[in-house]
């Protein structure tokens, strides 16, 4: 076993992550890079490694080299050593939030993103105007926001105006594609260029979650604060999406394609009344079910909900 010199990740959590079942996450997750070969897997760049099922090691056969799980993450796709135990452990839905119970959180390995073209937004030291707006303004539970950022779904973006004003983004960042969606912290929804929803230059795909290791669903929404909210009411195990807008017809295909064989997809879009974004999404999409919340969006509800105002329209 490893010993933990960082601080960064917890002794439950490296643990977690040695025990995952490497098969299955593959399996699940980064199946394009491997080849089924009876009930093992070889990777597609090397027959020689072979991963069996059940198991949580990995065996290169030529060089006679093996390891655990998170050896796999760290050795084959880059990953640092806090990142990989992150996404294993999340894997088996070990992700202690500071309030002490787990918000199970799963996301892929980042090996799969294909970012030529996309510019990542910066980085900000802390998250604390994204923190405070999500849990204040929008009603979002402290230890979602966490787990989040914890596992680099979530983080700050700064900004100066011409004006020398300062102003942040939430950016809400996928790990699986080149794609990251920022909404303003500003209440007011003051900002430099004038859109308080935007999606990072070059941003191709959507950004998601998984709750649980055994989805029921994928549920689409337009935003990144509306998928989370419908987590927060539904508490259900899902696969929670934003595509970034209702008319991102590209994006609610590529989530089709990747998430139809593993359960069924359900678009969570706005509702916003015949005519609008969202009922011209759920007409293009006709051979989707749907679920509508009870006022606009499903941040609407959740505030409605926390702060106890009426849910009539």
């Amino acid at each position: 076993m490893y010993k933990n010199n960082n601080t960064q990740v917890t002794e439950e959590q490296i643990k977690s992550a040695h025990d995952a079942d490497l098969h299955a996450y593959i399996s699940h997750y980064l199946i394009n890079d491997h080849i089924r070969r009876g009930s093992s897997l070889v990777r597609r760049d090397n027959n020689s490694v072979s991963i069996k099922s059940g198991a949580n090691w990995w065996q290169d056969f030529a060089t006679q080299e093996h390891g655990d799980s998170i050896d796999y993450l760290t050795k084959f796709y880059g990953e640092r050593f806090t990142d990989a135990v992150r996404v294993l452990s999340g894997f088996c839905g070990c992700f202690p939030s500071d309030q002490g119970s787990r918000i199970q959180i799963t996301h892929t390995a980042t090996a799969q993103m294909n970012s030529s073209g996309f510019e990542r937004p910066a980085q900000a030291k802390d998250n604390n105007r994204v923190f405070a707006y999500l849990t204040k303004t929008r009603c979002i539970d402290r230890n979602i926001v966490n787990a989040l950022i914890d596992n680099g779904l979530l983080y700050q973006n700064d900004c100066i105006d011409q004006g020398m004003r300062s102003y942040s983004y939430c950016v809400f960042m996928s790990r699986t594609k080149p794609f990251a969606e920022l909404r303003t912290t500003d209440t007011f929804g003051n900002c430099p260029d004038g859109y308080t929803k935007k999606v990072a230059t070059g941003s191709r795909g959507y950004w998601s979650f998984q709750i649980g290791t055994k989805p029921r669903a994928a549920y689409v929404c337009e935003g990144a604060i509306d998928a989370i909210s419908l987590y927060q009411l539904r508490r259900e195990n899902a696969i929670y999406i934003s595509i970034a807008g209702a008319k991102k017809q590209t994006a609610l295909n590529e989530v089709k394609n990747d998430f139809r064989d593993i359960c069924k997809v359900v678009l969570a879009v706005d509702n916003d009344g015949i005519g609008h974004a969202g009922d011209w999404c759920r007409r293009k999409n006709s051979d989707l079910p749907f679920i509508l919340p009870k006022r606009k969006d499903w941040n609407e509800d959740l505030q409605s909900l926390r702060l106890g105002y009426s849910l009539k329209k």
